[in-house]
């Protein structure tokens, strides 16, 4: 999916000054090596692009959470974006989620959500679906959090509001902790039709089940008062 997703993320970010960070947990399908091809080709077709391309390579698999921090620490600009590679989340929504950040100043982050007025699922069986499902009510009741969507990983905030967080946990949830820990003053979401992926397989199994157990124990000491 990489090389495809790239080219679409570029297109719809032409005229932002931007960096496109691939974290990549030693892919056997060899993710980073088509990055770099991708990279070199697009920076000899486009020679005065503000876009610039990064892979972030780990030795083993660690999980999205150390994933996503690891992509955090590496980032050198104000806001950051967060999606999957695997074109579940359609790259028609990042100018939608840049706009709503950007033309609302007290605004600090915004989702894309599936389960808000609007959004909807694509593809996903029904035992997927209840499982989501049940984790983003288990996760808004026992966090005390209202959002529509916490289990997502597509979102876009300012990166000021993580200067204090240390993020913890592990496996797959980086938002749920953000929402958490993070020092925000709004939060936006926007529908979003989520689509199941067409190409690869999930790699979520019994051990991620296991660590989002654990970061909702984790993360039920910490109190957000908004």
């Amino acid at each position: 999916n990489i090389s495809k997703l790239l080219e679409q993320i570029c297109q719809r970010v032409l005229e932002i000054e931007c960096e496109i960070l691939i974290v990549d947990d030693n892919s056997p399908d060899n993710t980073a090596g088509y990055v770099e091809k991708f990279k070199d080709d697009y920076s000899i077709k486009n020679q005065n692009s503000s876009i610039s391309i990064h892979v972030i390579k780990r030795k083993k698999k660690e999980g999205i959470v150390r994933a996503c921090v690891d992509g955090l620490k590496n980032s050198k600009g104000e806001n950051i974006l967060m999606m999957d590679a695997d074109f579940s989340h359609p790259p028609d929504y990042i100018p939608i989620l840049i706009n709503e950040l950007m033309n609302d100043d007290n605004c600090d982050i915004v989702i894309a959500s599936r389960y808000m007025k609007g959004g909807k699922i694509i593809g996903w069986p029904l035992t997927r679906r209840i499982i989501s499902k049940g984790a983003t009510i288990l996760a808004q009741f026992l966090l005390k959090l209202e959002f529509s969507e916490i289990m997502g990983g597509f979102y876009i905030f300012r990166k000021k509001i993580t200067n204090n967080v240390e993020f913890t946990t592990n496996g797959q949830k980086f938002f749920m902790e953000l929402l958490v820990k993070s020092d925000y003053k709004k939060v936006k979401d926007v529908p979003m039709t989520f689509k199941n992926r067409t190409e690869g397989k999930s790699k979520f199994n019994f051990a991620d089940a296991k660590n989002f157990i654990n970061a909702l124990v984790e993360l039920r000491k910490f109190k957000k008062i908004k």
